[in-house]
């Protein structure tokens, strides 16, 4: 690979990599960093590189400071006196915010505030969970209340090999889980305009299903089209994973490019000049990313669909290595730690499995949704494994019909919950009931 041909795939490269120095040698940064600078000057001096060479060495020093840089600071954040982490373990607080629902889950347990003061004192970073099964009343986004909460941090894991939800939460910024203890009262309303509109929006589409569809099949609609899995039956989720076809029920790549096709049908329906429709689509995307809760696969895959769609608008050549370097860049510039979570690796993984395995695969000619379904197993299961220590199989059979079905199920509700913004009755016709 030529830096000069795909110079953010590189520049990805080694921006996660100052991450990852950051994030395993936090303990002592100056040092770290010093040896790393002292052994580049060695090899730039004492090796006989050409200018382009010693260019390359520079500019990948400063994307790994870069990402370094990035990452120590969450740590510097986190640990600040400003920070809510620094309120753990007291057992009750006056504490002042703004409540924030969580996107991907608007109909699960958890909400999370925003604190602005805890018992008089400024606090800067970090939210606290809260379960609103425990609060007198329903709480909604943009709400500015006060509180006397319980602060604990998040559970460690005990166990080699564990689950850390501390580690967990910490990666989503959530620094503290909060214990209601009494005094809630409702300071005013101050939502963030985007917020407020995506929430409205999907609490709309999340009312349309529950009304004009039977549970649990509703379940099912609200998991394959919004991410919405909380309430799925713990029986149908365990089936769906035996099967090897749970990665359906999360919003993914698959799914983006299922939208997409809706997208793109309805602009070429209006006969819009190509640089409004890409601009009309790229929108559309761009907010059903954020309805969906914007979780890493759908953000990598809508990026990598939005700047494939604009490269020709350009007059350039899309190269998929490239493109998703970009992806990464964006998605670990927005937050460093997203590349120690699972969706992260995973969406990643399987995408490069896909471009590298695909090509080989079709030489023995295995045929073209199997050599896809294989080159993704490929690339997923040792993610799964690891993490889940889970290993399925059948999903190399499953999913050859199982895309297709949800690719049709996926595809009909979308029409039927955009015609069901007009009226209800539209919903039902599309096939809902």
């Amino acid at each position: 690979m030529k830096f000069k041909r795909r110079p953010l795939a590189w520049t990805a490269l080694f921006f996660s990599l100052g991450i990852t120095a950051a994030y395993y040698f936090s303990g002592f940064p100056y040092l770290f960093l010093a040896l790393l600078v002292f052994i580049l000057l060695f090899i730039v001096v004492n090796f006989n590189c050409n200018h382009f060479c010693k260019y390359f060495a520079v500019i990948m020093l400063i994307v790994f400071l870069i990402g370094f840089g990035r990452t120590y600071w969450q740590g510097v954040k986190y640990k600040s006196r400003n920070s809510i982490a620094y309120w753990n373990g007291e057992d009750s607080s006056l504490v002042t915010g703004r409540i924030q629902e969580d996107l991907s889950t608007l109909e699960g347990d958890k909400v999370y505030l925003k604190p602005y003061n805890i018992n008089s004192h400024r606090v800067k970073y970090g939210l606290i969970q809260l379960d609103r099964r425990y609060l007198p009343r329903q709480v909604s986004e943009g709400e500015i209340v006060s509180l006397r909460l319980g602060l604990e941090q998040p559970a460690v894991k005990k166990n080699p090999g564990g689950f850390s939800y501390y580690k967990y939460l910490k990666k989503r910024g959530i620094f503290s889980i909060g214990y209601y203890q009494g005094g809630l009262k409702k300071l005013g309303t101050r939502p963030r305009f985007l917020r407020q509109i995506i929430c409205s929006a999907k609490k709309k589409f999340l009312y349309l299903i529950n009304q004009n569809i039977n549970e649990p099949y509703s379940e099912i609609i609200k998991a394959l089209v919004l991410g919405e899995r909380e309430n799925i039956p713990s029986e149908w989720e365990k089936n769906f994973t035996r099967a090897g076809a749970n990665h359906l029920l999360a919003i993914s790549g698959l799914h983006v490019g299922f939208i997409m096709l809706i997208f793109i049908g309805l602009m070429q329906i209006t006969g819009l000049p190509e640089g409004v429709g890409n601009l009309i689509c790229s929108l559309l995307l761009a907010g059903y990313i954020l309805i969906s809760g914007a979780r890493v696969s759908v953000i990598r895959a809508g990026l990598i669909t939005i700047l494939f769609m604009w490269a020709p608008f350009f007059n350039r050549k899309a190269d998929l290595f490239n493109i998703a370097g970009m992806t990464v860049i964006i998605i670990l510039l927005l937050n460093p730690l997203y590349l120690f979570t699972v969706g992260f690796q995973l969406t990643y993984l399987v995408l490069f499995m896909i471009i590298l395995w695909a090509g080989l695969l079709k030489d023995y000619y295995i045929p073209g949704l199997l050599n896809v379904s294989l080159a993704a197993q490929l690339g997923s299961l040792p993610i799964i494994a690891y993490y889940f220590n889970l290993a399925t199989p059948a999903g190399l059979i499953t999913n050859i019909w199982a895309i297709p079905l949800a690719a049709l199920v996926v595809l009909t509700a979308i029409t039927g919950l955009l015609l069901g913004l007009i009226h209800p009755v539209f919903l039902q016709t599309a096939g809902f009931w």
